[in-house]
């Protein structure tokens, strides 16, 4: 919950800071003490790409917002988890778009990566500092590293083919 920088590990300048927004409406929640918030905080507003009180934020070393709160994920030991949510949620979330990402556009450097996922995607704006950096969307770092919006192929033309000798013991 501080709002003049965030915490180790994300401090260090080589990371990819990320902090958390909600990734849904959940009418108003409250979270117990942190660092920066030692009675607690509390959302009356909750909603996609909505500050949590309980995220760090500072305009210096944020890089990017990663929708997290009550986010549904993979349950240890089978089946899901329903309200997953922190900083420790929106990390991975990060992450594995910059795995996807790179599996997509694997000749691209790093730097090309890290600044594909800060500079596209949502505008976020931080109510307690006025700070604003963009929430993370795979679609437009796809889009930036491929150099334009991301266009379906044209239908090829002149394709000729023999189903019959193509497919040959093929139901």
């Amino acid at each position: 919950g501080c709002t003049t920088g965030v915490a180790w590990p994300a401090c260090i300048s080589s990371t990819l800071s990320v902090v958390a927004v909600y990734d849904k409406n959940l009418g108003s929640v409250s979270f117990g003490h942190g660092e920066c918030t030692p009675s607690g905080c509390s959302d009356t507003t909750t909603g996609a790409d909505v500050v949590t009180c309980y995220s760090d934020s500072g305009t210096e070393r944020l890089d990017v917002w990663g929708p997290s709160h009550c986010a549904t994920t993979p349950a240890m030991g089978g089946g899901y988890e329903s309200c997953f949510g922190g900083t420790s949620a929106a990390a991975p979330y990060v992450s594995g778009v910059a795995a996807l990402l790179t599996q997509a556009v694997p000749g691209r450097t790093a730097t090309g990566l890290k600044d594909a996922i800060r500079n596209n995607g949502v505008d976020v704006t931080d109510p307690r500092n006025s700070g604003t950096k963009k929430s993370v969307r795979a679609d437009s770092a796809l889009s930036a590293l491929l150099g334009g919006p991301c266009t379906a192929p044209a239908v090829p033309a002149g394709l000729q083919s023999n189903k019959s000798t193509t497919c040959s013991g093929q139901p």
